[in-house]
């Protein structure tokens, strides 16, 4: 009997040990606390300025001073810009020796071919008077001189951008007066002198007080 109580009393700590070691009624399983966060930090966004070597720097640019005064007065980089001459201050630019105050001149209307004309006493000695001309084209102021006003002896005066003709012609005109004539090769504009003799038509060219520009400064020179 005592055996037998003594074997309920094993078998019955038996299965509470064994209750206890399972660990009885498991608790529901809980997720781990997560970690605090750390609080974001305020983002400012900026953009990045470039650096000197990526964005090239523009030079500024230099507008070109104005090189040339031209025959109008006016400005221009080169003699291209200026334009041709024309009227009465294309006249007065071609020839510089035209003073219109001065010379006793008289504006003609054109004639033979001519758009505009100055004649002029002007006081230099041995002159009779001296006709300034604007042609309407090169040919009809080449013909002009070649053909209808007798046998002339032509020289040509070059510079660097053409040529000025000097006509002289071979005897006198109808009045007694000894022409010649200074002209451009290839523009419109003219001077006719009328002297009053072989030698002081010969002096005159010689001393050149009758004035026509050199081709090169024909419609500007340089500032």
């Amino acid at each position: 009997m005592l055996v037998a109580l003594a074997l309920l009393v094993v078998l019955l700590g038996g299965g509470a040990g064994a209750w206890l070691l399972l660990g009885g009624e498991e608790e529901p399983a809980t997720a781990a606390d997560p970690a605090p966060r750390a609080e974001a930090s305020e983002v400012v966004e900026t953009s990045a300025a470039p650096s000197p070597s990526a964005t090239p720097t523009a030079e500024p640019s230099e507008t070109p001073l104005p090189a040339v005064t031209c025959w109008d007065r006016t400005k221009a980089p080169d003699v291209a810009g200026c334009g041709e001459p024309s009227d009465q201050a294309g006249l007065e630019w071609v020839f510089p020796s035209l003073d219109p105050a001065q010379d006793a001149c008289s504006v003609l209307p054109g004639r033979t071919g001519k758009l505009l004309v100055n004649t002029c006493a002007p006081a230099v000695a041995g002159v009779d008077h001296v006709n300034y001309s604007w042609w309407g084209d090169v040919e009809a102021m080449l013909s002009y001189y070649d053909d209808e006003q007798g046998s002339a002896t032509v020289r040509e005066r070059r510079d660097a951008s053409g040529v000025v003709l000097v006509y002289r012609y071979d005897s006198p005109q109808r009045d007694g007066t000894w022409k010649a004539a200074l002209l451009y090769a290839d523009r419109p504009w003219s001077v006719t002198i009328y002297a009053d003799s072989f030698e002081d038509r010969e002096r005159v060219l010689r001393e050149n007080p009758i004035q026509i520009r050199k081709r090169a400064a024909y419609a500007g020179l340089p500032s």
